[in-house]
């Protein structure tokens, strides 16, 4: 009876001591974050990251072998370059592409002491025909965190912050210098380039990001008022990114917007499109898109199991299984890319249209469900988010997404998502460009079940909150049982 009453007291007070515990390291928790968010106070340690150059990258440099040599400048010097943790990935990525080809060199330069050794970055001299008189224009801002890639008739001229991720507070979030320092030399070897034609007047949005991957591709990319301007470069690609007003049709024998689209794709070029579902009024641009079989609907795209977020609404899309669908996959896939995401979609109908080949590209998953409204419009699942409609004729082709979410920001600049790599192989097979595929990212900080789908989440959860603090009061059942029969 006394060792009885001993063990029940001996518990009741070690489980207070645990509460006590557990509930004061909360409150610190608690305490020092919110501190810590009012007085800007921060831990600081000093990471060692590392970072190797993948076999894809050096197979993509080592096919521009006989373009010509690149000089790779650095205007901070070496000791510095090593000694900062974040900014010596770059030196030591351009030192490794170096090591590899023998067309590329590395070297800093000290632009206080030896100015004229950037001189030709800084400035361009511009001659009157009439006059003959010169002047020299600034076109570039030198300072010790610029980077110099010099490829002889080309060059370009980027800050060390260019080979990294940033948010929207202009934090470091990741590492990506192997796929821009790669495509950098890329585009200095080579000429002319193609343009990316982005279209604007009719309230277009695209992230930065979305630009800096069609760069990355090797596309001059240019804005284009298409009332006034012409799409001169048919072996580019138009961007419609988000419009929020309809396009112009012209009147017998004028040419207007849409005219000019079609034009463009009749002499093989690719337009690439994402519409937000909700927008609505865009008439004659859906009258155009039905004329290629693709037709938008008002209805949104949910997932409670294949989805990201919570509310269902964020989708994990598969490849579909049209002969386009087959062909990205496989491109994607060589790669070991992650799932494509995107966020409100609408699904996609689709139709045959005389003298175009029209197939799925990406589709949710078969218990999908589509909403207007708040109300169910259908549950049949494997719903077109993405499709392409190729012009038979050896035209061009349109490609439409059904959701602006999967050329943001969060979607592209991650090693978690299949985004970039979904768009590379679009550009790569229907557009001829040459994007630096299967380029890897250091990341800088934490992100936390980056990838996880909603199914997932709820499997974890429950191994986190139901079936680990079981097994833990299993085992003080035990250990309870053995101490009373002592």
């Amino acid at each position: 009876m006394q060792k009885g009453r001993l063990v029940r007291e001996y518990t009741r007070v070690s489980t207070a001591l645990i509460s006590a515990f557990l509930a004061l390291v909360a409150v610190l928790n608690v305490a020092v974050y919110a501190l810590a968010e009012h007085f800007g106070w921060y831990l600081y340690t000093k990471e060692h990251y590392e970072h190797r150059v993948g076999e894809p990258i050096h197979d993509y440099l080592s096919a521009l072998s006989a373009e010509g040599e690149v000089s790779l400048l650095f205007c901070m010097n070496e000791e510095e370059l090593r000694g900062d943790v974040v900014y010596r990935l770059v030196w030591e990525t351009a030192r490794q592409l170096a090591e590899r080809h023998d067309f590329i060199t590395v070297e800093t330069v000290n632009i206080f002491t030896d100015p004229e050794r950037v001189e030709r970055y800084r400035y361009e001299t511009e001659t009157d025909p009439d006059t003959g008189e010169t002047t020299r224009r600034q076109i570039n801002r030198i300072t010790t965190q610029s980077v110099i890639i010099d490829g002889g008739a080309q060059f370009m001229v980027q800050p060390l912050s260019a080979f990294f991720v940033l948010n929207a507070n202009n934090e470091t979030e990741a590492y990506n210098g192997e796929e821009v320092m790669a495509a950098m030399v890329r585009w200095v070897l080579t000429d002319p380039h193609p343009t990316a034609y982005v279209s604007t007047n009719h309230g277009e949005v695209a992230d930065k990001s979305f630009y800096n991957l069609l760069v990355c591709a090797g596309y001059r990319v240019l804005p284009i008022d298409l009332m006034q301007e012409e799409l001169t470069d048919t072996a580019g690609i138009l961007v419609v990114s988000n419009p929020r007003y309809d396009f112009i049709r012209g009147q017998t024998g004028v040419r207007a917007e849409l005219e000019k689209i079609e034009e463009f794709l009749d002499a093989g070029g690719l337009l690439v499109m994402g519409i937000d579902p909700l927008t609505s009024g865009l008439v004659k641009l859906e009258a155009f898109l039905a004329g290629w079989g693709i037709a938008v609907s008002d209805a949104t795209i949910r997932d409670r199991g294949q989805s990201i977020t919570a509310d269902g609404y964020t989708l994990v899309a598969s490849y579909a299984d049209s002969d386009a669908g087959a062909t990205l996959a496989r491109r994607t896939g060589e790669y070991g890319a992650g799932r494509v995401i995107v966020r409100e979609a609408s699904p996609l109908m689709l139709s045959e249209r005389e003298g175009k080949e029209v197939g799925a590209l990406l589709r949710a998953s078969p218990d999908s469900a589509a909403y207007a409204d708040g109300k169910l419009q259908s549950s049949e699942g494997n719903f077109t988010i993405a499709a392409l409609s190729r012009d038979s004729g050896g035209g061009g082709a349109v490609f439409v997404v059904s959701s602006v979410y999967l050329a943001a920001h969060d979607a592209l600049e991650s090693d978690e998502y299949g985004n970039e790599a979904f768009l590379y192989s679009l550009l790569d097979n229907y557009a001829g460009a040459t994007p630096p595929f299967g380029a890897t990212m250091v990341v800088i900080g934490s992100y936390l079940l980056e990838n996880l789908t909603m199914r997932e989440a709820h499997l974890y959860t429950l191994l986190l909150v139901g079936v680990l603090p079981l097994a833990v009061a299993g085992a003080g059942v035990v250990v309870l049982r053995r101490r009373k029969n002592r």
